[in-house]
């Protein structure tokens, strides 16, 4: 549906109240009884690419490799923040082909499944089947006696793991707080969002067409953000700007 919020100055007021509109157009996503935003770009091609991704189970894949994990959900093309997933690992679930059957078998994984449900505008979501050999496992940082396990994987960086309390609200909490690249390519549609994570943002201005010292730069500030210490990854975020495509 649509609503015209310019139309008079009461439904003004409710759509910023309501619906947290500051400027026009607004696209917003229903889901399970909350509004959430469109976290992409405004152009056709980037909405039917968001649309095509709502339509699909919120969790992507099960794997079981680590190298599955990569291909078929971390570089995923429709992925809302590159190189970035969350994954869960349950050695209890039930061993099938079915992904509904794996993530409805366990307590753990239903309250993933929720959250991945709850997020799939903004965030990606994958299972690591019960069955992965330990050879696998180690890759994610995990063995078979762990579990449930909840984890950020993101590629070429590391793993971090949930350690809340598994349920919905918490780990919603830790999804919106993680689901962020050690270094985002900053553009239209993540600037807002990316401020809006309460820290401070290191940014590397750069001229993406040319390549060379420009993408050394901000392989440089990915070696930084790796290697520095929790003082400062706490206070900053890190990011990467195509300086002349957004210099306006």
């Amino acid at each position: 549906g649509k609503i015209d919020c310019t139309s008079s100055s009461e439904v003004k007021t409710f759509c910023k109240g309501r619906f947290d509109v500051r400027g026009y157009p607004t696209l917003k996503i229903y889901r399970d009884g909350d509004f959430f935003n469109y976290p992409g770009n405004r152009d056709a091609d980037s909405i039917i690419v968001f649309a095509e991704k709502m339509s699909v189970h919120p969790v992507h894949n099960v794997v079981k490799t680590y190298q599955d994990g990569v291909s078929s959900i971390l570089d995923k093309k429709d992925a809302e923040v590159e190189g970035v997933a969350f994954m869960a690992y349950d050695p209890d679930a039930v061993v099938s082909e079915n992904i509904d059957d794996i993530l409805t078998s366990t307590k753990p994984l239903q309250v993933f499944s929720q959250v991945a449900r709850k997020t799939q505008a903004s965030a990606s979501f994958g299972l690591i089947h019960p069955e992965s050999s330990e050879e696998e496992l180690a890759k994610f940082g995990i063995t078979q006696n762990d579990g449930p396990v909840f984890m950020k994987v993101e590629k070429d960086v590391g793993n971090l793991k949930y350690n809340g309390e598994i349920n919905s609200a918490d780990f919603v909490d830790f999804v919106n707080e993680k689901n962020v690249a050690l270094v985002t390519r900053l553009d239209g549609s993540n600037f807002r969002s990316l401020g809006e994570k309460n820290k401070k943002l290191a940014i590397a201005a750069i001229n993406a067409e040319k390549g060379g010292i420009h993408s050394d730069f901000v392989k440089d500030l990915k070696k930084f953000a790796v290697a520095a210490d929790s003082a400062i990854t706490n206070e900053y975020n890190f990011a990467s700007i195509d300086g002349k495509k957004w210099k306006q």
